[in-house]
């Protein structure tokens, strides 16, 4: 059987209408993970008795007890969202299974807390088989750059590897080399894997810098992280695989930059942040405002920040997405619920955040414009 995949929101890039939550694809089993054979042969039956939906929430409600973790989560919380769950699909009407998930999610997402939800097959199966197929054309077009005026705009559209790869930054770093300032667009960035934001960050604040922490329930009670230097190699990280290996293994794991890395970049940098930056792209950019590295502009990020792993559940293709650690930054400010706010808000990158064209691209121009103000470009 092939190696299951793994992946760090964490996303969080949930493709189809879920965004800032890339996740570590695990099992309720402690001996089984979810195969890339998950989303085959798929049940084709979509309605289902009550009693059959009643087994389904139970074995979520389950599998967020057992995996659920945050310190910010109270148990008060999970208790109230155990108690609706158990409450749901009285009687044995046959119902859709759709809607026994949507009405699972409405409980789930009336508590407040990221990165907790079941993904049906239509989701989560679509986001899978995109990080199965070694031709995905998207693989290679998440990180590119371009010169507007004095200006080196590099847009980073995602943090998991390998959308975002050292190749890929290096080149894009390149084509902008002789800039006078440099803009990195992190708009509609939904997350992705720490070893992203190391080397990104690398770039700009040098060696031997912390920049995140990573901590779930079995290192709850540690003291000391283990620290990984520089972040993991591309080629034995896709997904993020290492990454949850490590945290598995150590449960408290602090990544820096690495003690050989060259001297920063100086050039003036800014952050173009909107709603749709989450999870790690949040990370990346309270990590540069903690260091002094860069100035934020744009909108109020996402404010969801968990790690999460994905769980398997009975129905063949659903997953349950749960919160399973806590990252911090440098600084140790709360960003889970909050988000990272600009230092200067654009009203029109509010609006439109999600950048629609190269050619008409509002929130960018205020930001370019804002920029050249600063900067005497």
């Amino acid at each position: 059987m092939r190696k299951p995949l793994t992946l760090i929101g964490v996303l969080g890039v949930l493709l189809l209408g879920c965004a800032h939550h890339p996740v570590v694809v695990s099992s309720t089993a402690d001996t089984e993970e979810i195969p890339d054979t998950w989303c085959e042969d798929l049940d084709q039956q979509t309605a289902v008795l009550g009693v059959e939906a009643r087994n389904f929430a139970t074995a979520v409600v389950r599998a967020i007890r057992r995996h659920v973790y945050g310190p910010s989560i109270s148990s008060a919380q999970i208790q109230a969202a155990e108690l609706r769950i158990a409450s749901l699909f009285p009687g044995e009407t046959l119902l859709a299974k759709s809607s026994v998930v949507e009405e699972i999610n409405e409980v789930l997402r009336s508590i407040g807390i990221s990165h907790l939800r079941v993904m049906d097959p239509v989701h989560f199966c679509r986001w899978m088989t995109s990080f199965t197929k070694k031709e995905n054309a998207k693989v290679s077009s998440d990180i590119r750059a371009r010169k507007l005026g004095k200006i080196g705009v590099v847009r980073v559209a995602s943090f998991v590897v390998p959308r975002i790869r050292r190749d890929l930054v290096a080149s894009a770093f390149d084509d902008v080399a002789d800039s006078k300032a440099l803009v990195l667009d992190l708009r509609n960035n939904g997350g992705g894997n720490h070893s992203g934001i190391v080397y990104l960050a690398e770039r700009f604040v040098g060696p031997d810098k912390s920049i995140v922490t990573v901590r779930d329930r079995t290192g709850a009670d540690k003291v000391q992280p283990f620290v990984q230097e520089g972040g993991f190699a591309d080629a034995e990280n896709g997904g993020g695989s290492k990454e949850h290996h490590l945290l598995s293994k150590e449960g408290y794991v602090e990544y820096r930059t690495s003690k050989t890395a060259a001297a920063p970049d100086r050039r003036p940098l800014y952050l173009l942040v909107d709603s749709e930056c989450g999870s790690s792209c949040e990370l990346f950019t309270q990590v540069m405002r903690d260091l002094g590295a860069a100035k934020i502009l744009g909108g109020r990020t996402a404010g969801e920040v968990f790690h999460s792993s994905a769980y398997k559940l009975p129905w063949r293709g659903n997953v349950l997405l749960v919160p399973v650690g806590v990252a911090l930054t440098p600084s140790k400010t709360e960003v889970e619920g909050h988000g990272v706010s600009p230092d200067v808000e654009i009203p029109a990158c509010v609006e439109h955040g999600a950048a629609p064209t190269d050619d008409v691209d509002p929130c960018l121009d205020a930001a370019l414009a804002q920029i050249e103000q600063e900067q005497h470009l």
